[in-house]
């Protein structure tokens, strides 16, 4: 009716006034025919408020008023998913794929009900699919990624996250996850000369400037490591990341004076590593008094 539209269209507006980090101010509706996805849009928020009773039940309204428009479907999927009901999450899923086989968000959805179910074959034949209608899609190559990551082939998830990177070259965490994936495969050298180059495009990117020093560890240059950790604490002393790697260095070196420095400093910084410091500071005392 015309007064639900202008209840929906006041409800958004308040939460447009109050949420002040939306890039975009979510959407009114002025035509009863748009009422459908004023519901699912609605049952997006409850879901995000952990109304899930309220959220699924405004999907299934959505669905009512206007059974070929797909967005409900995956969304109330995604309801099943957080409740663990994966049978119902497909049903939906599948009910889409009738109205429109080649929908790729659907067939990513219905990937990942079955990556929840580690039914990891069935969701590669669904990614497949997708590859089918669309080889430039990079959501269809991060879950295949993740799923070989998952079970060990760490060639076809290189293969994978490379292929994202290629379509994205700007993508710096993508190109983080490629170099921890060649590390994990052995290939220090090829991992340490990614994250450098990627170091390039960001100087201060903290992960990035962690995982040459793990690449560097991992090919013997403990010095090296230190050395790097060491530079990042003198330029960036507040980032909790490098003093904590800075102390694992020095504890490897038996530097044990410098690395309690290093971890004090860094409960300074982040007092939620108190215990993890406190450890480590009686393994140290163990040490220097074996």
């Amino acid at each position: 009716s015309q007064a639900g539209i202008v209840f929906i269209n006041e409800y958004f507006n308040i939460l447009n006034k109050f949420d002040t980090t939306r890039k975009f101010p979510l959407m009114t509706y002025h035509n009863i025919n748009q009422q459908h996805k004023a519901f699912s849009n609605l049952g997006v928020l409850q879901q995000r408020a952990n109304q899930l009773e309220k959220a699924e039940e405004l999907f299934n309204k959505s669905i009512k008023m206007n059974p070929h428009f797909i967005p409900p479907y995956i969304n109330i999927a995604s309801l099943m998913i957080e409740k663990k009901e994966f049978d119902s999450a497909k049903k939906f899923l599948w009910e889409a794929l009738k109205l429109d086989p080649v929908n790729l968000p659907v067939r990513h959805q219905l990937a990942v009900v079955f990556i929840k179910e580690e039914k990891y074959e069935h969701a590669k034949e669904e990614l497949a699919k997708c590859l089918e209608i669309t080889d430039q899609n990079v959501e269809t190559f991060s879950l295949l990624g993740w799923i070989h990551e998952k079970t060990g082939a760490l060639d076809k998830a290189e293969h994978c996250y490379r292929a994202i990177v290629d379509r994205q070259p700007e993508n710096k965490n993508t190109i983080l996850k490629l170099g921890d994936i060649i590390l994990k495969r052995g290939d220090n050298s090829r991992a340490l000369k990614l994250f450098k180059d990627l170091l390039k495009m960001k100087p201060s990117f903290v992960p990035a400037n962690v995982s040459v020093g793990i690449a560097l560890m991992k090919m013997g240059s403990i010095n090296n490591a230190a050395t790097h950790f060491s530079q990042l604490m003198a330029q960036y002393p507040n980032v909790p990341e490098y003093a904590l790697s800075a102390g694992k260095v020095a504890v490897m070196k038996e530097d044990y004076d410098d690395a309690l420095n290093y971890f004090e400093h860094l409960v300074r910084l982040n007092p939620k590593y108190k215990n993890f410091v406190n450890k480590q500071k009686q393994l140290i005392n163990e040490k220097k008094s074996g």
